[in-house]
């Protein structure tokens, strides 16, 4: 892999442990969820991600986040 490829991150999907959602490894609006970090498990599809990470909760895990409302809501939640 480049390093163009590195910067911008590799599309596939990851779990976010802070909005308990996969979400993909880039950077820019969600459903990007930044770059995913060398120890996080990667999934060619959300649902895949889902199935492996959230299996108890698919319907939620798969809802991609709208906002990026929901991304500091949660952050807030459980930063206190």
């Amino acid at each position: 892999m480049g390093a163009g490829a590195a910067a911008s991150g590799s599309k596939k999907w990851y779990m976010d442990y802070t909005l308990m959602k996969c979400v993909q490894d880039c950077d820019g609006p969600l459903p990007c969820g930044g770059l995913a970090s060398s120890w996080d498990a990667t999934f060619k599809t959300q649902s895949r991600c889902c199935n492996e990470k959230m299996w108890w909760d698919k319907k939620a895990c798969n809802a991609v986040p709208n906002s990026v409302l929901d991304r500091n809501e949660s952050v807030i939640y459980i930063m206190k």
